[in-house]
């Protein structure tokens, strides 16, 4: 193969780059039919990962767990805590640039239909299986006891116990299952370590070798309905500069975190973000951070060469619940649509209870198009004060920013992974 076409072949940034291009050009001068036939192929390519998305989430996060020994909970918790704050100040940060800036655009109410073609399915596959998030709670309760059963103190026991039954094996299994490891000998338990690991690395040679390759039919499709369905004049008329307010003060805010993470260093930090190109692109046109989890791994693996483990255990830990476009996007458009129905923008001490349910509301959200506002749209009407019309029209709305939000989210959890890793001070592992 020449030497241009084996550069493409090679690099899945610019495949991605080709595709969004070409997707977008190809969705006007094809018949309807061709985009749903494209959207379908690329749906089930998504219905696949997410069947065995579960089982990819499980292997990465139970050997990651295991992989921190004692040092798990510290880690588990740091994340966690680390998750709230930045929550908390996603929305703050869009409560105080809202009203600093909301009130000299928006001058005139919105009340519109959102017309567009739509572009269906052909078909669909029949799979149902475990959710991800319950095979992230057994990861961790699987990963978390198995480290307790290498700590110290139930070491000490182990070993006791097995200079009592050496010469009686067949007692010693039993009591093993038994008591669920905790006689289990060192041997077993290094079985277990080694067959997880197994599992780990069977995990990434199928998404390397079987979904990376795919990536480009696996987006065409998508960004094919995209073009099709973001046809509506009105909403660049009307709601347009609220768009670009909106995506401004997203994209100033993941800037930032990245400049933050690179310590000033402007420089370093454009290539944390070039690092995370191919996971933002693939975010932005599946719409799902967690149909781009694996994408999302690798690129920042490149960032955090030194803590790898760490990246495979925080991206698909926060990847459901850590969605900071979505949280600033809608933040700002509920204040935008308080003004807009002629309703004055909240107090602080009114805000902050929404600001508060936001934060616990992002640990319900599922990681698919729309799942963000599905969850939000109830604490919109009952603690931000927004009416019926107002949140439907804000769904609407959303939709049509959703390939802009989740490509946020991913970007911004590149550089959410490398601040609390120099945080917590984790190293390889």
């Amino acid at each position: 193969m020449p030497g241009p076409f084996k550069w493409i072949r090679n690099n899945i940034l610019l495949q991605v780059f080709i595709t969004l291009i070409g997707g977008a050009l190809l969705a006007h001068v094809v018949p309807i039919c061709c985009s749903s036939f494209f959207y379908s192929v690329s749906c089930t390519i998504k219905d696949i990962l997410t069947y065995v998305l579960p089982f990819i989430v499980f292997s990465y996060l139970t050997f990651s767990v295991i992989s921190y020994d004692e040092k798990a909970p510290k880690v588990l918790i740091g994340i966690f805590v680390g998750v709230i704050a930045s929550i908390l100040l996603a929305v703050f940060y869009s409560y105080g640039i809202g009203n600093l800036i909301l009130p000299e655009m928006v001058t005139h109410p919105i009340v519109k239909d959102l017309p567009g073609e739509v572009v269906d399915k052909m078909w669909g596959l029949p799979l149902t299986g475990m959710s991800t998030d319950r095979a992230m709670l057994v990861a961790f309760s699987f990963a978390m006891w198995f480290n307790a059963l290498n700590s110290s103190y139930i070491s000490r026991i182990r070993n006791s116990h097995i200079r009592k039954m050496e010469g009686q094996p067949c007692g010693s299994i039993c009591k093993s299952v038994l008591s669920l490891g905790v006689f289990a000998s060192n041997e077993h338990l290094m079985s277990v370590k080694n067959g997880v690991r197994k599992m780990k690395d069977m995990s990434e040679w199928g998404l390397l070798k079987l979904f990376v390759p795919v990536i480009p039919l696996y987006v065409l499709g998508f960004i094919m309905k995209f073009s099709m369905e973001t046809s509506a004049g009105f909403i660049i008329k009307d709601f347009g500069p609220i768009f670009a307010f909106n995506f401004g003060c997203i994209l100033l805010f993941v800037a930032f975190s990245f400049i933050v993470a690179a310590n000033f260093n402007i420089k370093t930090a454009l290539v944390y973000a070039k690092n995370m190109l191919p996971a933002t692109l693939t975010g932005f046109c599946t719409m799902s951070s967690v149909a781009t989890l694996p994408i999302t791994i690798q690129s920042e693996e490149k960032n955090i060469p030194h803590a790898t483990e760490f990246a495979r255990l925080i991206i698909p830990t926060t990847v459901n619940v850590h969605a900071i476009g979505d949280v600033i996007n809608v933040s700002l458009s509920g204040l935008a649509l308080l003004l807009l129905t002629s309703h004055g923008l909240p107090s602080l001490s009114v805000y902050a209870c929404f600001a508060i349910f936001t934060c616990i509301a992002q640990f319900s959200c599922v990681s698919v198009p729309g799942g963000g506002i599905i969850v939000m749209g109830g604490i919109l009407q009952k603690y931000l004060g927004l009416d019926v019309d107002s949140v439907v029209l804000l769904t609407s709305i959303y939709f049509l920013l959703e390939p802009f939000l989740t490509s946020m989210n991913v970007a911004y959890n590149g550089a959410f992974t490398i601040l609390m890793n120099k945080i917590l001070n984790v190293k390889k592992v």
